[in-house]
This record gives C-alpha cells, sequence and structure tokens, in this order.
C-alpha cells in the first residue's frame, strides 16, 4: 500500500460523500474479486459507511467511534491493523469532525513488515464454520486463545483460513 492516507468523509447520516487518496488501488489490492469492484470509489459514494463493515461488532465500534466524536466535538486517533496474506500493516485512524456534522476518517499507514510465512484468510458469514479474527489487531482465536498470523500454532489450519471478524477481549478493552 502506498505512504499516502486514504480518507473518506461521511455526512450527518453517516453516507459517504467524499474519498480520496489511493483508494481504489488499497481495495483491489486488499479485497478478493468481487469485494474489490464492490468498493470502488465512484459505487460507495452516498451509501452508509456502515454497509462496507463485514461484522456487527466492528461495526457498532465504528458507530460508537464516529458518535463519540460529534456529541464531544473532540478528535480521535486509533491504532489498528490491517494485514495482507503476505505483510503486516500497522495503521493508524483519525477521526475529525468537519462541521455540520460530517466526520473525516483518514487512514494512515505507520509502518509494515513481512509476514512469515504467509496467511491466507477467506471472510465468511458467521453461521458457517470459521475462526475470530480481530478487526483491530488480525489476531485469529484458535482454542480461546488469541494468536498472531504467523503463530506456528496457526499453521496446521488450511488456508485459505476461514474467518469471522469479531474484536478480540483486549482490543474491546483498549477502545472502550
Amino acid at each position: 500500500m502506498a505512504k499516502a492516507n486514504l480518507c473518506y468523509s461521511i455526512d450527518a447520516q453517516n453516507r459517504i460523500t467524499e474519498v480520496s487518496g489511493p483508494w481504489d488501488e488499497f481495495a483491489k489490492h486488499n479485497s478478493k474479486d468481487s469485494h474489490a469492484q464492490r468498493v470502488h470509489s465512484a459505487l460507495i459514494l452516498g451509501k452508509p459507511f456502515q454497509e462496507f463493515i463485514q461484522d456487527d461488532a466492528t461495526r457498532m465500534l465504528m458507530n460508537s467511534i464516529v458518535n463519540s466524536v460529534r456529541v464531544l466535538g473532540k478528535n480521535r486517533q486509533i491504532d489498528y491493523r490491517c494485514d495482507s496474506s503476505t505483510e503486516k500493516r500497522y495503521m493508524r485512524m483519525s477521526v475529525s469532525i468537519e462541521g455540520d456534522h460530517s466526520i473525516k476518517l483518514c487512514h494512515e499507514l505507520l509502518r509494515s513488515e513481512p509476514l512469515s510465512p504467509p496467511f491466507v484468510t477467506q471472510t465468511v458469514g458467521n453461521d458457517q464454520t470459521h475462526y475470530q479474527r480481530c478487526s483491530q489487531c488480525n489476531r485469529i482465536e484458535l482454542n480461546e486463545v488469541w494468536l498472531e498470523p504467523d503463530s506456528t500454532l496457526l499453521r496446521s489450519i488450511p488456508q485459505p483460513c476461514p474467518v469471522y471478524h469479531s474484536i478480540c477481549p483486549l482490543c474491546a478493552e483498549r477502545l472502550a
């Protein structure tokens, strides 16, 4: 991913009004096939941002963050991970009020490092056989333990690993 910030703005009804930075390049690199096309910048404008969040826990977290910035009028920064199958990407999301209840969300790549061995995931519905993956730190839950994707304990899992995104207890506590 390029070092440039990816930003999007939402209006008071949480509809995406603008995207900037290498949005489409990132979507193509970070998503598979039809999902990358579905989140192309031309197709998301005017739609609620929550429509593009795949799991309930992250959707509730993002709504909470956006609402707290609106109500308190105080900007927030949140560090998180957005890994690909071959690299750990350490990111920072900045959420700021733009006036009239509009919000700007910018995502900045702080650093990246190789993910070795590669760990390939495939998002599935929560009603299927799956492993939980934290949408904030990217750790995978195996037998009630949250592990980094390059953990030797995860090597026995077939890939692509079917995952359903959630939020691990450590990240839930950190973001509360």
